[in-house]
């Protein structure tokens, strides 16, 4: 029951911060339209670096799975000596789930708030490049956010990963 609170409480502070942003921004959502040509299956099997990339997400999974079947297998088994079976098992996944929600947190919160978001993925990868090498960097005209680079570059610095000092041309 507190799981569901928790969860509704989210979705609603998510819906009261997207109404916020929207109307602080002065703009609607507006979905784009549908891109003309063949569908995303077409366009998987066509092109060889898209197969190798659906592959890749197809080998992650099957690893994944059976990561998990090995860490409950484990736990089972060493759950055979505890007095409370049901109670060990529970209580290490317990800790296992905080502390993965722990680390995502503060992944989250010391390393980005927020991602940039543009529709030229190619001229944000070349920009997010020189701000990780402390090369000049320049404000892409087509980003959503401007600020999201300022604080990725200022998590890069306050973390250690800037080689040297940025600078910002163009803003």
């Amino acid at each position: 029951h507190i799981t569901a609170a928790l969860l509704i409480v989210h979705l609603v502070l998510y819906i009261a911060v997207d109404r916020l942003t929207r109307q602080s921004l002065g703009t609607a959502r507006v979905e784009p339209p549908p891109l003309p040509g063949p569908g995303g299956f077409a366009l998987t099997f066509r092109s060889p670096y898209i197969r190798l990339i659906a592959l890749l997400l197809v080998v992650l999974n099957l690893v994944n799975s059976n990561g998990e079947y090995l860490v409950r297998r484990y736990v089972t088994e060493a759950a055979a000596g505890a007095a409370d079976k049901a109670a060990f098992i529970g209580s290490f996944f317990g800790q296992y789930q905080f502390w993965v929600a722990v680390g995502a947190m503060l992944l989250q919160v010391l390393v980005v708030s927020r991602l940039p978001k543009t529709r030229s993925g190619k001229v944000l990868r070349k920009t997010m490049r020189a701000i990780a090498d402390g090369d000049a960097w320049i404000m892409p005209p087509t980003i959503d956010e401007p600020a999201t680079l300022g604080e990725i570059a200022a998590a890069f610095a306050t973390i250690g990963l800037a080689r040297a000092s940025r600078t910002v041309i163009g803003e």
